[in-house]
């Protein structure tokens, strides 16, 4: 089966309309050694909270999801082969197995989705009806329904089968009777989210769309882009943490606020819009956990992915050619690695940004072929039960 990931890395969360869980062996003894076969022990941890009962440096509040075990925590690799879930980020013996990018094409007025494998070979190519004009860019995440993309342009929410390239409107935000003040400039970004429904953000709120297209607004916040010092934050785009649900909003002047059901809105960081970096334009997150962001940090000019770490945004992987600007990411967990697309005159291409953080290099290339389209979207595609 497979499962697309992006940065956000919910398809097995979403799978089935809520959260994943991870099929458990039956007890046996724990037997494993490192570099070989894992053990299969999950008892269930009835340990005090805190506490590391297994000895491997995690906690199930950090993360461990079988703390039996020395073998299974979110530090260990994935072993594809042994129906457990090694890394702890919800899915089971996952392999890598490319991208899906978006591409569009203004002249012709047509929009593709494109399949590139790990060796950056063109696997697939499925036309979109009706093709999806990117009035602003158009994101892909998995939707509630297992094949099926949701994805947002400024003046509406759609759902795209992977399948058939079909598109359907979810919402059409130029027919919402917005409240005052709120959708004034469109939607910037949409993500599923595991309680069973989409979130889109708007430049001053959240709103959650529910699969039959209704909506509500669960939370607004300041704006006031002629630099007011009430303005709080003016999100970009948003990514929700597949571990803690959390969501993340990245502000246009380097602010960072979240979400959660639990904690409501809460600003970290206040947008500077006058001084304040990074430019963040796009948003996503990895299986492992976090927030992040594709942005120009404003004093150097350099393009990169930033986290959310330690009270503030930082740079993570490079951009590697500045010669083609990054449009859109997504995160690969298993190596931490990047894939980006980019678009410069006449090319269309996919990138791979490096984990290490020593920069990247290109994964494929439509070749000079076309100055009327561009890629958008991406997603970061693995098969799990591999």
């Amino acid at each position: 089966m497979r499962a697309i990931i992006t940065a956000v890395g919910l398809a097995a969360t979403v799978a089935c309309g809520g959260p994943a869980t991870t099929p458990k062996p039956a007890d046996t003894a724990e037997t494993g050694t490192p570099g070989t076969t894992p053990p299969t022990d999950t008892d269930t941890d009835t340990e005090p909270t805190g506490t590391d009962a297994d000895g491997d440096g995690w906690t199930v509040e950090d993360g461990d999801c079988d703390d039996s075990s020395v073998w299974v925590n979110p530090s260990w690799p994935e072993d594809t082969h042994d129906d457990i879930d090694n890394d702890c980020d919800g899915l089971v013996d996952e392999a890598f197995t490319g991208v899906t990018v978006v591409e569009y094409d203004w002249d012709a007025g047509a929009a593709w989705l494109h399949d590139v494998d790990p060796l950056g070979n063109l696997d697939r190519t499925v036309p979109l009806s009706p093709a999806v004009a990117p009035s602003w860019a158009l994101w892909m995440k998995p939707s509630l329904i297992p094949g099926v993309w949701v994805a947002n342009d400024s003046l509406g929410v759609h759902l795209i089968d992977d399948t058939t390239g079909v598109v359907t409107e979810l919402l059409d935000l130029e027919e919402i009777e917005w409240p005052k003040g709120i959708g004034d400039f469109g939607a910037f970004g949409v993500e599923t989210h595991p309680g069973g429904y989409y979130l889109i953000s708007t430049i001053n709120a959240l709103v959650q769309v529910s699969p039959d297209g209704t909506w509500d607004v669960v939370a607004q916040w300041v704006v006031d882009l002629h630099g007011d010092p009430s303005h709080e934050v003016a999100p970009v785009d948003l990514a929700i943490d597949p571990k803690t649900h959390e969501v993340g909003l990245f502000g246009i002047g380097g602010g960072y606020a979240t979400w959660s059901e639990n904690d409501g809105f809460v600003l970290h960081k206040r947008d500077d819009l006058f001084y304040g970096s990074p430019y963040a334009w796009v948003a996503g997150s990895s299986n492992e956990g976090g927030h992040f962001a594709l942005a120009t940090d404003v004093y150097t000019g350099e393009n990169a992915v930033f986290a959310w770490q330690d009270g503030d945004v930082t740079a993570l992987l490079a951009w590697p050619n500045a010669d083609f600007t990054p449009v859109s990411f997504g995160m690969e967990s298993e190596s931490g690695d990047a894939y980006a697309v980019a678009n410069g005159g006449w090319y269309r291409t996919v990138w791979r940004l490096y984990a290490d953080g020593s920069g990247g290099a290109q994964l494929f290339t439509t070749g000079k072929d076309n100055d009327s389209a561009g890629f958008f979207g991406v997603a970061v595609n693995v098969e799990e039960g591999g």
